[in-house]
């Protein structure tokens, strides 16, 4: 899957199938495809939201690029953030 997502074939936020129905679709155990989930999360390859589902993430893990398909925007804010000047 991370090599998919590295070469391009799993498009930023394209949703990853279910961890059971992957886990029958691959005849393994649906702990193992939830470990697998669990790590390209924590390597920045994915996103999980519990509910919601599992997306390809938008940047690839020390991609300083976006990598959004063409035509979608990501918020961006137009200035930087007010900071507070107490105790500076």
């Amino acid at each position: 899957m991370q090599q998919a997502i590295l070469s391009g074939r799993l498009a930023p936020g394209t949703k990853l199938p279910s961890s059971r129905t992957l886990a029958v679709d691959l005849g393994i155990a649906r702990n193992t495809v939830l470990h697998v989930y669990d790590q390209l999360t924590a390597e920045g390859y994915v996103e999980s939201t519990t509910g919601s589902g599992t997306y390809v993430a938008d940047t690839a893990p020390g991609d300083t690029t976006a990598r959004r398909p063409a035509g979608t925007r990501a918020a961006v804010a137009d200035k930087p953030s007010a900071t507070s000047r107490r105790g500076a």
